[in-house]
């Protein structure tokens, strides 16, 4: 994080992609916060603490295809945005997958808490 920016380095290390066809692959990283408190209720549930709120997905809600992905080795991907007014630096988190979007299957997952 730097001034309002949140940057995201992710490397990839490809070990075994038999049997895996890499078009329907798809990366995608989530920025969450840790926790968010409310002195009144926001909704109509009555809760005013919330945990590992979701605030935005990096580069969108699509993720990043990887369709070009290195059959064997290491692989880094950056992303940068701004984020936002109301979101506390501090509790801000960063969780990454790989999902495969025809079989929904999770194939690697990593945060940085």
């Amino acid at each position: 994080m730097s001034g309002g920016s949140y940057f995201i380095s992710v490397t990839i290390g490809i070990i075994d992609t038999n049997g895996i066809s890499s078009s329907d692959l798809v990366l995608y990283s989530a920025i969450t916060e840790t926790d968010i408190q409310f002195t009144e209720p926001p909704g109509s549930n009555g809760e005013t603490k919330f945990y590992d709120v979701l605030r935005f997905l990096m580069p969108d809600k699509f993720g990043f295809r990887l369709s070009d992905v290195i059959t064997s080795g290491e692989k880094t991907y950056l992303y940068e945005d701004s984020f936002g007014s109301e979101w506390n630096p501090e509790k801000l988190r960063t969780v990454c997958y790989i999902q495969n979007v025809t079989t929904k299957e999770i194939y690697q997952a990593g945060t940085d808490y």
